[in-house]
């Protein structure tokens, strides 16, 4: 078994954007093309808004990967940020991907309410953290997790927060000890000329000794 775990690279982006589609069934919400357009956009975000990545690479592929961020650090990439500009553009010049963006604009301001109604200042965020199929379950998601957790306290931070929803195995995070602090529902509309989905979202943290 060859496992070993590093920084995320540019080479990585395809097979992730692939994992997030997969795990995430992101083509239930719109068109296999549209999918992947959102997919990237959403990676592209995550990459914006981290000071920090790992990703775990087993046999030569990459089958995960944790990215977070220390809200006291400002700096952001000037890349990772025209990534992303560039990543949205397709999505809005068409009618399916405009859709797309609206419901991943409710879900962003849903969990800038579930942090609000928090009344806590949180010093980090865990910004990202997907498993492909085959390979959760086997410690590989707690390394990373734990790299997160290392980084954190390297940066000095004292908590940490993160969002996540029914779709995800979000149990995993109170068998680390985090909290729940708030769950919403939400109905979203998956496509225009598809049905409607409830999807429970929840905002989680921890307290760093």
């Amino acid at each position: 078994m060859t496992l070993y775990f590093r920084n995320i690279k540019k080479k990585d982006f395809k097979t992730l954007e692939s994992i997030i589609q997969k795990i995430w069934e992101y083509d239930t919400f719109c068109s296999p093309k549209t999918s992947k357009r959102a997919v990237k956009m959403f990676l592209s975000s995550c990459l914006a808004h981290s000071s920090f990545s790992q990703v775990a690479v087993y046999q030569d592929q990459v089958v995960g990967v944790i990215l977070a961020k220390d809200l006291t650090c400002k700096k952001q990439n000037v890349r990772d940020l025209f990534r992303l500009a560039s990543s949205l553009l397709p999505l809005y010049l068409t009618e399916e991907g405009r859709h797309v963006l609206t419901n991943l604009t409710k879900v962003e301001a849903l969990d800038q309410e579930l942090l609000a109604k928090s009344n806590k200042n949180y010093e980090a965020e865990l910004t990202l953290f997907v498993m492909a199929d085959g390979y959760q379950g086997k410690g590989i998601g707690k390394t990373l997790y734990q790299a997160a957790i290392s980084y954190f306290e390297q940066q000095k931070v004292t908590n940490f927060y993160l969002f996540t929803d029914t779709k995800c195995h979000y149990q995993f995070y109170e068998y680390q000890g985090m909290k729940q602090q708030d769950k919403k529902m939400m109905t979203l509309t998956l496509t225009p000329d598809r049905s409607k989905e409830q999807i429970g979202f929840f905002l989680y943290d921890k307290e760093l000794k």
